[in-house]
């Protein structure tokens, strides 16, 4: 069974179908996308965005996300 989670941070850059992103604990991230990966807004380097991945840091989801709803870990 995959478990999913979230993981929300910033784009740090993409490459093909991978989303290289800072987490909230500052480490830098890989994601994989496919077709099958719902992809909301126009999404780039440097936007903060929230994605539905599972074990293996493949996305069933990504989606931009207002600033407002994330917090800033250098402000922790």
């Amino acid at each position: 069974m995959k478990v999913s989670h979230r993981i929300e941070g910033e784009v740090l850059r993409v490459e093909g179908e991978d989303y290289f992103v800072r987490g909230k604990d500052g480490q830098e991230i890989r994601l994989q996308s496919d077709p099958s990966t719902r992809k909301i807004g126009n999404i780039s380097q440097g936007n903060r965005i929230v994605a539905t991945v599972n074990d293996q840091n493949h996305m069933r989801s990504i989606r931009l996300t207002d600033m407002a709803d994330m917090s800033d870990p250098r402000n922790e």
